[in-house]
């Protein structure tokens, strides 16, 4: 059941519908004009819209005043952002547009800036019905613990110095001496931090307390949100109190907060925001209108991004789930799994081959669907230099299947920029030693360095990418053409920039009818669709989607079902994980009704929300 209420006014025009059910919404403001301060209004929901977050996009650059290390969004001002810059800088807090543009600078004279780290706006601790701004001066390898407060000034464009309302200096946090990088603050002017711990395992939330006039921490809970990095790198409340959004380098973990308690959401599963992987992404702050999230990099020339709730392109959306642990590989107890691809004669069989101080010339057969060790083809006449890939595919259309091994790392004085070749053995319950005939291994010559990543097409087409170790350089897919045995050349296919806050590319693999690639980082995996078999077309032409991951710090490898309707990873994190991936069948499309004829209710039970596996 509805209600509905019309307002008509010269200037504004407002509708408001309220449905009778659990869900709570927000109202937002959209710009009729390139001004945040004229808009109009519409419903943005906290609960059915947490997954219709679009990917972060450019709102602008941050005109001037170098890094930026926090955010926050003003309450009190529609349409500006406080940012902060972290070590040897001024306390100036720099007052940006919704483009990123500098519009004010607040000095705040009587605060020193050892190491301004996050900034957050909520009602003053002092007096709940103001709203102030919040920063937290975390420290170096001596933690200052110092929380300015600074109640926002009447006017915050131009320029102005002003004091620090009140100042906390905190004790009893982390006595290992970490410091952290985040502060939000509750409706009540409750302050939380979170601890920064590596590969984001076993961070400490703190609250931050006042006993008897002296202000001291109190831990909350515990919780573990996987990262590639060390984090988090920031945090924000919405202004509700009701959203929570935890920032890594590689990831954005969103929690719902029911009744003003954090313990009680982190206690829960969170869903994973879409996000594009930045090793300089420190800062997020909500929008006033909680219709979206801003994110900052920490660098020389700071980037403002903007992530619009309801704003997720259908073209981007999940092709895959977020997957699930089927089985471990205790077996494989040293060296690195750095390659998976499927059977193509055995197609529930997956090859594994790993480098490490073993240097082992082994391929490990594993059943699919739990990941149980079946047996081993021991491969003699070869060495392993930095084995980093595997790919299955025949030679020429059609013909008969081959492994193919790359041994293209860095590692042991490689790379080697060698790929060894074997036919598909007929039995793959018999391990065996298989001696390598010379004339099966071919040199290629890439100029660029080592790879990580090789797939081979149905038709025989071998592609290789370079490995970057710099955010946004440009990734290249290679075809290797024979020019005559042994060597291969590299032909460039086409380039894309390298999106993620690790080194990479890991993996690459490619469908069994080629119809779309996999790419692998250690923080996400790229899905690139592929028509009429121009790959060329498929890595220039459109931006990778990024599927549904959670970032694994060890993970190397990827490999697509045969069926196309699955693909699967592994973690060498002990115990090392295997893990399966499947396929979202696309949503039908709405019935469509000619508008003259009255619309009813259908039912309709809105999918779940997707969160990341208790497994991992």
């Amino acid at each position: 059941m509805a209600l509905g209420r019309l307002i008509a006014t010269a200037s504004l025009l407002l509708v408001t519908v309220a449905y009778i059910s659990g869900s709570q919404y927000y109202y937002r403001r959209q710009p009729e004009k390139d001004d945040d301060k004229n808009r109009k209004m519409t419903p943005c929901s906290a609960t059915d819209g947490v997954t219709k977050f679009g990917l972060p996009t450019k709102a602008g650059d941050v005109s001037s005043g170098g890094r930026v290390s926090g955010l926050g969004v003003s309450r009190r001002h529609s349409g500006y952002i406080y940012a902060i810059t972290d070590v040897g800088a001024a306390n100036v807090v720099r007052v940006l547009n919704i483009k990123g543009v500098v519009v004010g600078d607040i000095t705040i004279s009587n605060a020193a800036n050892a190491n301004w780290e996050d900034a957050a706006v909520g009602n003053c601790v002092f007096d709940t019905s103001k709203t102030c701004l919040y920063i937290l001066d975390a420290g170096t390898v001596t933690p200052a613990n110092v929380i300015y407060i600074v109640e926002e000034p009447d006017v915050i464009t131009g320029t102005q110095v002003v004091n620090y309302d009140m100042v906390i200096t905190f004790g009893g946090w982390n006595a290992g001496g970490f410091c952290t990088e985040t502060l939000f603050v509750d409706p009540d002017a409750n302050m939380y931090l979170f601890s920064i711990e590596p590969q984001g395992v076993d961070i400490e939330l703190y609250k931050v307390v006042n006993d008897g006039g002296i202000w001291g921490t109190q831990i909350q809970t515990t919780i573990t949100l996987p990262s590639t990095t060390t984090g988090p790198d920031g945090a924000d409340l919405s202004p509700s109190g009701k959203e929570l959004l935890v920032l890594f380098h590689d990831t954005v973990y969103h929690f719902l907060v029911e009744n003003n308690n954090v313990k009680a959401a982190l206690a829960n599963a969170a869903n994973i925001l879409p996000y594009v992987p930045d090793p300089s992404g420190t800062g997020i702050a909500w929008a006033s209108d909680e219709c979206g999230y801003y994110t900052s990099t920490e660098e020389d020339n700071p980037v403002l991004r903007f992530s619009d709730r309801n704003g997720a392109d259908a073209s981007q959306a999940a092709r895959f789930n977020y997957g699930k642990v089927v089985g471990q590989m205790d077996y494989i107890a040293s060296g690195s799994v750095t390659g998976l691809a499927f059977s193509k004669n055995n197609p529930d069989f997956i090859y594994a081959v790993i480098t490490g101080a073993s240097a082992s010339t082994a391929i490990f057969v594993i059943q699919a669907s739990n990941g149980f060790h079946v047996s081993t083809f021991v491969l003699s006449s070869v060495t392993n230099t930095d084995w980093q890939d595997i790919a299955v595919g025949p030679k020429t259309s059609g013909g008969q299947n081959y492994i193919y091994i790359l041994d293209g790392g860095a590692a042991n004085g490689g790379p080697a920029r060698a790929i060894i070749t074997l036919p598909e053995p007929d039995n793959v319950y018999l391990s065996e030693v298989i001696d390598i005939n010379p004339a099966d291994i071919f040199l290629y010559d890439m100029a660029v360095g080592e790879s990580h990543a090789l797939t081979v097409t149905s038709s025989g087409r071998i592609f290789i990418t370079n490995y970057q170790d710099t955010y946004d350089e440009a990734v290249t897919l290679y075809q290797l053409v024979e020019v005559g045995a042994p060597s291969r050349l590299p032909v460039p296919i086409g380039s894309f920039p390298h999106k993620s806050s690790q080194d990479g590319p890991e993996g690459l693999d490619v469908a069994s009818d080629d119809s779309f690639l996999l790419l692998k980082n250690s923080d996400s995996v790229l899905f690139f669709p592929v028509t009429d078999h121009a790959f060329a077309n498929a890595i220039t032409s459109c931006d990778a989607i990024r599927l549904p991951y959670v970032a694994e710090m060890n993970g190397y490898s990827v490999a697509i079902a045969p069926d196309k309707n699955s693909y699967y990873t592994l973690s060498n994190a002990q115990p090392k994980k295997l893990k399966r991936y499947d396929a979202i069948a696309e949503c039908p499309k709405p019935l469509q009704r000619p508008r003259d004829i009255p619309r009813y209710r259908l039912p309709y039970r809105v999918p779940s929300q997707p969160r990341y596996p208790t497994g991992y």
